[in-house]
C-alpha cells in the first residue's frame, strides 16, 4: 500500500512536473512571440516616426527656400530711392513709378510663384504676396499704362508700403525669422571685459 501511494504521488508529481514544464515553455514561447511582435511594431513605429521627421526637415528647407526666393523679389520695391527701384523720387514730394520695372516685378513675381516655390508657401503668406503683386498691377500699371504721367498719389504710396510690409512680415512670420534675437552669450558678445 505504501509502494502504492508513493508511485501514485511520484506518478502525479511527475505528470504536473510535465504539465507544468510545458506550460511555462508555452508561456514563454507566445511570451517570445508577443514581444518580437511589439519590437517589429516599435521599429515600423519609429521607423515612420523618423521618416515623418525627415519629410517635415525636407518640407521646411523647401519653405526656406521659397521664402528666400520670394524674398529676394523685393530688391526691386525698395523704398530708399535706389535706382533699381520700382518708386522713384523723393517721398516728401510727388514720386513717380518705374512702368517697365513694375511689369518686370509682376513677371518674375508669376515665374517664381509658377514654380515649386509657389507650392511651399502657406495659404496666409500667398495672400498676402498676391495683394501686394495685385496692388502693383492694377494700381501702377493697368491705370497708367497708357499714360504718360507716373506719378503716384500719397494713397497710392501709402498703400504701397503697407502691403509691402505685410508681404514681407508674412514671409518673416513664414520662416520663423519674424523677430529673431540670440543671446549675448550664445554669440561670445556677452559683457565687455574693463
Amino acid at each position: 500500500m505504501f509502494e502504492l501511494i508513493l508511485t501514485t504521488i511520484g506518478g502525479t508529481t511527475i505528470a504536473l512536473a510535465l504539465v507544468a514544464f510545458l506550460g511555462k515553455n508555452l508561456i514563454l514561447n507566445n511570451l517570445r512571440k508577443d514581444l518580437e511582435h511589439f519590437k517589429i511594431k516599435m521599429q515600423r513605429d519609429l521607423s515612420l516616426e523618423a521618416r515623418r521627421d525627415s519629410y517635415k526637415s525636407a518640407l521646411a528647407i523647401r519653405q526656406l527656400d521659397a521664402a528666400q526666393e520670394f524674398w529676394s523679389l523685393f530688391d526691386v520695391t525698395s523704398l530708399s530711392n535706389d535706382s533699381n527701384s520700382i518708386i522713384k523720387g523723393p517721398f516728401g514730394e510727388t514720386p513717380q513709378f518705374d512702368l517697365q520695372k513694375a511689369r518686370n516685378f509682376i513677371e518674375k513675381f508669376n515665374s517664381v510663384f509658377s514654380n515649386k516655390s509657389g507650392l511651399y508657401i502657406s495659404k496666409s503668406t500667398r495672400v498676402a504676396l498676391h495683394e501686394f503683386r495685385d496692388f502693383i498691377n492694377t494700381e501702377m500699371v493697368v491705370q497708367y499704362e497708357n499714360s504718360r504721367s507716373r506719378a503716384l498719389s500719397t494713397e497710392q504710396i501709402s498703400k504701397f508700403k503697407k502691403l509691402r510690409t505685410a508681404a514681407r512680415t508674412s514671409l518673416r512670420e513664414e520662416v520663423g525669422s519674424n523677430n529673431i534675437t540670440i543671446a549675448k552669450e550664445e554669440y561670445g558678445g556677452g559683457e565687455e571685459s574693463a
